[in-house]
């Protein structure tokens, strides 16, 4: 009936890209030679099929994982001191190696870094382990390849190039192949996208005429051929290359021919296809980054402080060693009762050492090591919290990283897809219009109304109907004469006209200058006169309580972003449907071709803004992924963010995975907001990597956005949860626990320098050695955990119901600079009034019946039970409550 279909269901395939010099061997007919082995290079893949590949491409092995075994102690280790403490700690282990410097041991903070540190390399391989874990339940699913004249079942991670598979019918695609048959007439094949663009609706591939009557394994054994393609490259859209079979014109081969990895396969049987990007080269994989190492905002505030904490401790040991040098020269010929004759005197650098030494305990070197227990114990708390449980998908939350758990209680913009994370990703069929009227799925007015006939709108509902049902892709049928026809929703056209038409599209197809536009130009010549019959209603509902979630975090000042590859009005109801605009807002939609228009557009929303402009105002910006592009290059990017920081709501529709990412990179990049990005699809990995803390949503895309993410989720409704309880109590406990190991060790150890005016800036000790080493690992070992775990500002019950207290962690309340040094200023003024009181009441008393003074030790020893004391006080006067209540596991 309409040929003609056939060529609009291909015309993305027209507009790719050829190399030239594949356009003029087709043109030549000298194309049959087969290539030579050593043609691929760089820029251009040779694969030979059922011929041995002379090049060995890159495994079909993926891992998300952030260590291997020869990885994981450089990167630990870089990892770990990252962080100021630990590179401070070294230093001073190294100093302690020193002889007759250390007035504390050699071994007093040596033993215990390196505690510290295997503790947090424990930590850090469970947490990768399960990271492999995710990653080899990929790489164990099996597909069948061709191996002689039988099909083979072996594991994905054993395919390589040239492999011919044979993959079916609701299977995932194991790696990028292209299509060579399938069970449906003509190599076409039906498949879902959705994991990696978000759109639900099926996708028609379609086999090469000359490989679609390959269909049994001694046909395919016999195919001996080449592809010859592109790079491996990200671009979800696009293919370039061409099949070469020996002594035989090429074919060329185009996005209509690619099976990608992440796609399913849908309503056809099977399909025979040839591996061509393998791993880490397909272009999901592409469009993926390799994990990255996440720090908190707390860790960088902690970082900053503690450099800052160690330029005072730098300044405290320089004003010591010169006190030092000053006593000695004044009281060195009168202090004669102290035999300095009999001693060598230290100078300045030996006595500055000293000093390092004996005060390097003000920054706690147990703080890392109580951070990463009880982070570790917080992320079991997400775990196991039943509410988070989703009966349906037998999913709980799961935390595969625990050193964000206090970044999920500061979020401050969440970037969310759409398909499968706002919404179900469950299509229902619900009406139709059709003839000005309009039936319901469960109206059986549609049905009488066809078996009625009569009339020109039952004539437009039976050929709606007709269409509806074969023509929601171009299908080709095999009549009973043979031949084939293609039936499509397109008039019927007259051969004259086509022929005519079809070759000026050869022509614009073929041409290397301008040829998107002209091909876009012929194929106006056709799409017009078009009728409308009619239209369908499909509904993705939104899942459960999205829109009371997004209405909670707008309270809770959290700006919700949607980036969806779907349709521009498809996301806008949607935005509509789950309450994040409402109809009294300004739409600013932002939708151009070019550069200059898309400067234009934005200079003239920034200018309407005016003083407005940075604050929030009642409009949402929608833009598509073609504008963004624009918006996202050099010179737009600040006044584009300050356009989106303007509006309450931003929707991106249209985008691909980089354009995902490159949106989270511009919100990291140009404000100081801790930023969340979640999805379900692997088109969403990029930018849950790229966000301060990726949240996957295990769905109906599979598990790829949970292999890449930090925190998994089963609906996006157990965000609320998430950030409002977990979120805040870590941030809020952990703000507690960091500040009160700082007050602890300065509380104590600030003594030295005190006790250092009294003892004529000797740098000795004041305190005995075994109590210095268990005054962290003992005597005040449990209140910085029962902070770290158990303190919370209020019930989960209050956080939830009011979202206006999760401000509080989001805008750093807790913990800042000021703050910070409040608690010094505290601690520095609990040191004065512990050592000095005491050392005036022992002054002249006589401590024993015997009538003998107790010594320094005396001094010491009472000093440190009121330091104890004191902090054990300190700490009840400091929690705010105390939760007890963990939950329970749900049966998995």
């Amino acid at each position: 009936m309409n040929v003609v279909g056939r060529y609009l269901g291909n015309v993305g395939d027209w507009i790719q890209t050829r190399l030239l010099r594949d356009i003029r061997q087709e043109e030549d007919g000298t194309s049959s030679a087969p290539p030579d082995p050593q043609a691929a290079h760089a820029d251009l893949r040779v694969v030979f099929v059922n011929r041995p590949q002379p090049e060995k491409y890159t495994s079909n092995r993926v891992s998300t994982a952030k260590y291997n075994l020869i990885s994981f102690l450089p990167l630990f280790l870089f990892e770990q001191f990252r962080r100021y403490s630990n590179c401070f700690f070294l230093f001073i282990a190294l100093l302690q190696q020193i002889p007759d410097v250390s007035p504390t041991g050699r071994y007093t903070t040596l033993m215990p870094l390196l505690f510290i540190l295997f503790i947090s390399a424990i930590k850090e391989i469970i947490e990768d382990i399960r990271r492999h874990a995710a990653d080899r339940r990929v790489n164990v699913q099996e597909v069948e390849v061709l191996k002689g004249y039988h099909w083979q079942w072996i594991r994905w991670s054993k395919l390589k190039v040239g492999d011919m598979v044979r993959v079916r019918n609701d299977s995932l695609f194991p790696a990028d192949l292209v299509l060579l048959s399938s069970s449906e007439p003509n190599a076409m094949a039906y498949v879902e996208t959705s994991n990696l663009d978000g759109e639900t609706n099926l996708k028609v591939r379609q086999g090469l005429a000359h490989t679609s009557k390959l269909l049994e394994p001694k046909d395919l054994n016999r195919f001996v051929c080449t592809v010859e393609c592109e790079s491996p490259n990200r671009h979800l859209y696009e293919f370039v290359g061409t099949l070469r079979e020996l002594g035989k014109p090429a074919h060329s081969l185009g996005p209509q021919q690619m099976l990608l990895r992440g796609a399913k396969l849908r309503n056809t049987m099977w399909v025979f296809g040839i591996v061509i990007y393998t791993g880490h080269d397909t272009k999901l994989m592409k469009n993926s980054s390799f994990p990255p190492l996440k720090r908190s905002t707390v860790d960088k505030v902690t970082n900053g402080q503690i450099l800052w904490l160690f330029f005072l401790l730098i300044v405290i040991c320089v004003i010591s060693a010169v006190a030092s040098e000053i006593w000695s020269a004044s009281y060195l010929s009168s202090a004669w009762y102290l035999r300095f004759d009999d001693i060598v005197i230290s100078n300045f650098g030996f006595n500055l050492l000293t000093f390092i030494i004996l005060y390097n305990n003000l920054i706690p070197i147990s703080l890392q090591v109580t951070i990463e227990v009880v982070r570790l114990i917080q992320a079991t708390m997400i775990n196991y919290d039943v509410e988070m449980y989703h009966e349906e998908s037998n999913m709980c939350a799961m935390a595969r990283t625990s050193n964000l758990n206090e970044e999920l209680g500061q979020v401050k913009y969440i970037l969310s897809d759409k398909t499968g994370t706002l919404t179900k990703n469950v299509m229902e069929y619900k009406k139709c219009s059709v003839a000005g009227n309009v039936y319901h799925v469960d109206d059986d007015a549609l049905s009488k109304r066809l078996k009625e006939g009569g009339g020109s709108d039952a004539i437009l509902l039976k050929e709606f109907m007709t269409l509806l049902a074969v023509c929601h892709t171009v299908i080709p049928e095999i009549d009973s004469l043979g031949e084939i026809k293609y039936q499509a929703a397109s008039p019927e056209i007259p051969d004259a006209r086509y022929d005519e038409w079809k070759q000026r599209m050869e022509e614009a197809r073929l041409s290397m200058h301008m040829r998107e536009q002209k091909v876009a130009d012929a194929a106006e010549l056709i799409e017009k006169d078009l009728v409308l019959l009619g239209a369908t209603g499909i509904e993705d509902k939104l899942q459960d309580q999205v829109p009371e979630t997004i209405a909670a975090f707008l309270l809770a000042n959290i700006h919700v972003w949607i980036l969806t590859g779907d349709k521009q009005e498809t996301a806008i109801n949607i935005a509509y449907s789950c309450k994040l605009i409402d109809p009294t807002m300004a739409l600013l939609i932002v939708n151009e071709d070019s550069l200059d228009a898309t400067r234009e557009t934005l200079l003239k929303h920034v200018h309407e803004f005016g003083e407005h402009l940075k604050r929030e105002n009642h409009c949402a910006l929608v833009i598509d992924g073609r504008t963004l592009k624009y918006a996202l290059s050099h010179d737009m990017r600040t006044d584009f963010l300050d356009l989106c920081v303007s509006c309450r709501a931003v929707v991106c529709c249209r985008v691909s995975p980089i354009q995902k990412a490159e949106v989270v990179d511009l919100l990291v990049q140009g404000t100081n907001a801790v930023t969340l990005a979640v999805g379900d699809g692997a088109n969403d990995v990029a930018m849950i990597q790229r966000a301060h803390v990726g949240v996957g949503v295990s769905g109906q895309e599979g598990m790829q956005a949970v292999c890449n993410s930090d925190y998994a989720v089963a609906q996006f409704r157990f965000l609320r949860k998430l950030l409002f309880v977990h979120g805040n109590w870590c941030y809020h406990r952990m703000c507690k626990l960091i500040l009160y190991s700082f007050y602890k060790n300065i509380c104590l150890y600030v003594i030295e320098l005190w006790y250092a005016i009294w003892s004529a800036w000797s740098g000795q000790t004041l305190f005995e050695r075994w109590c210095i080493g268990l005054y962290n690992v003992l005597f005040t070992a449990a209140p910085p955990l029962a902070l770290g775990l158990f303190d919370r500002v209020s019930t989960a019950e209050t956080m939830l119901k009011y979202p206006v207290l999760y401000k509080m962690s989001q805008e750093s309340q807790f913990f800042n600079f000021r703050i910070f040094w409040l608690w010094v200023i505290n601690a520095l003024a609990h040191s004065i009034v512990l050592f000095w009181l005491p050392a005036w009441a022992m002054a002249h008393d006589v401590m024993w019946p015997n009538g003998k003074e107790g010594g320094y030790l005396m001094l010491g020893n009472s000093v440190y039970t009121y330091v104890v004391v004191t902090l054990i006080q300190y700490f009840y006067q400091e929690q705010s409550g105390v939760d007890l209540a963990f939950g329970q596991s749900p049966v998995r």
